[in-house]
């Protein structure tokens, strides 16, 4: 297993693991910056 074998389970590994309060306001945050991003992104490849 290489560095990049299972993303998958690290992900689930990851996301399993407990984390601080902060920690989970800011991946929530960057998740959410991510999520607005791919959609503005995705409307102007539809509507160009």
């Amino acid at each position: 297993k290489g560095m990049f074998g299972e993303p998958l389970e690290e992900l689930m590994s990851l996301l399993s693991t407990p984390c601080t309060v902060e920690v989970e306001d800011q991946a929530k945050a960057e998740l959410d910056f991510a999520r607005e991003f791919a959609t503005d992104w995705l409307m102007k490849k539809l509507s160009s």
